[in-house]
């Protein structure tokens, strides 16, 4: 009967380790299909990673290139800005005896109206003082 015993306790403790084997395998599999999972999950955002990396150097140089052509531009516009005062001063300067000129033509043409005027006024005393003498010379 011990023996009975002992066969039948051997087979269980065969069993048994044969259910620890599958337990444990079964938690290996789970393991190595979880870390396979991980492992997925880490390419993924090492690649993504990777990916904006890139993006972000392309966007700094992009940044880079559109500050160059910024500065260029706003250097351009100064450099015209300068030269468009300059011909505005050489413009005014050039324009300037013209404007004199014409101020003193304004001028001239007042004091011609005026001595045409005073002509007039003149010339009306002068024909009435010719009148009185006429008259006087015939009474």
């Amino acid at each position: 009967e011990i023996g009975k015993l002992e066969s039948k306790k051997a087979k269980y403790e065969s069993l048994m380790a044969w259910a620890m084997y599958k337990q444990k395998l079964m938690e290996l599999e789970d393991r190595q299909e979880k870390m396979e999972s991980f492992k997925a999950k880490a390419e993924k955002k090492r690649q993504e990673l990777t990916q904006a990396e890139a993006a972000s150097q392309e966007g700094r140089e992009g940044d880079e290139e559109r500050r160059l052509a910024l500065e260029e531009l706003s250097k351009e516009a100064e450099e015209s800005s300068e030269s468009k005062h300059a011909l505005e001063q050489d413009l005014k300067r050039a324009v300037e005896p013209q404007k004199a000129l014409e101020r003193q033509m304004k001028l001239l043409k007042k004091e011609e109206q005026t001595a045409n005027h005073q002509l007039l006024e003149a010339n009306k005393r002068l024909q009435t003082k010719r009148d009185e003498i006429a008259q006087k010379a015939g009474s």
